[in-house]
């Protein structure tokens, strides 16, 4: 059984911190991705992500 490889690398995993500590600084998508070396869709997913576990939070 062939298993597919992870979509997110272990490296950029480990600049979510960053991601969203930028994304709260009030820095855009396209911004962050140039600085973080990710690629947009994935700050985009990510800051989307954090946005939902917040209103969670707060119901």
């Amino acid at each position: 059984m062939s298993q597919t490889p992870p979509s997110v690398t272990r490296e950029q995993l480990k600049r979510y911190r960053d991601v969203i500590a930028m994304w709260m600084a009030r820095f855009d998508t396209q911004s962050i991705a140039d600085h973080t070396g990710l690629p947009e869709h994935l700050v985009v997913r990510w800051t989307a992500n954090f946005q939902d576990l917040k209103r969670e939070v707060a119901a």
